[in-house]
């Protein structure tokens, strides 16, 4: 009974954070440095509630099968990729949307991560990545130019470093219902 009850719970969740993007434009999306990053996975972990997460991706692959939802491109390795809404007066992270998306574009829209940490620096160097290769998928995915992608760099960082200034507050929503 429980179980079916959940399951229904989370379809409503999944429903209000899986919905279609008017573009599916690839964006440098720079977390503020001050956040603690904690991602849905961290928090159903921290609460021991692996199945529960499970669930939700398996709800992923099923409504968006297996393919990144920014780029198209099918994967067997795909990432849960979460979406922010930033309120900057109040300072808080909104989380509005979860979505499959491949090893490229996570990576892409978490450059804060992999190109400004020693580890990411490092698993980069180790798969033989470089900088070169997420400016040309940037570019592949948005049919842009390099000049494009040098100006929404240059807006992540200025943006990046006006909010890492600050303490962000992360608000998940009603997705998670779990305390």
């Amino acid at each position: 009974m429980f179980r079916k009850r959940y399951r229904k719970v989370i379809k409503i969740q999944m429903s209000k954070l899986i919905r279609s993007k008017s573009s599916r434009k690839l964006e440098v999306e720079l977390l503020p440095s001050t956040v603690k990053s904690k991602s849905l996975f961290q928090i159903y972990n921290k609460k021991r509630r692996l199945d529960e997460w499970k669930e939700i991706k398996d709800e992923l692959l099923r409504r968006e099968g297996n393919k990144c939802w920014i780029c198209g491109k099918k994967s067997i390795h795909l990432h849960v990729s979460e979406f922010w809404d930033f309120d900057d007066k109040n300072r808080i992270m909104i989380l509005t949307e979860i979505h499959h998306v491949c090893d490229m574009c996570h990576k892409i829209k978490r450059t804060d991560f992999w190109f400004f940490t020693d580890y990411g620096k490092e698993q980069l160097k180790q798969l033989g990545l470089s900088n070169e290769d997420f400016i040309k998928h940037y570019c592949k995915v948005n049919k842009c130019k390099l000049k494009d992608f040098g100006k929404n760099w240059r807006k992540a960082i200025d943006t990046w470093k006006e909010r890492s200034r600050f303490d962000w507050q992360q608000d998940y929503g009603e997705f998670i219902s779990i305390h």
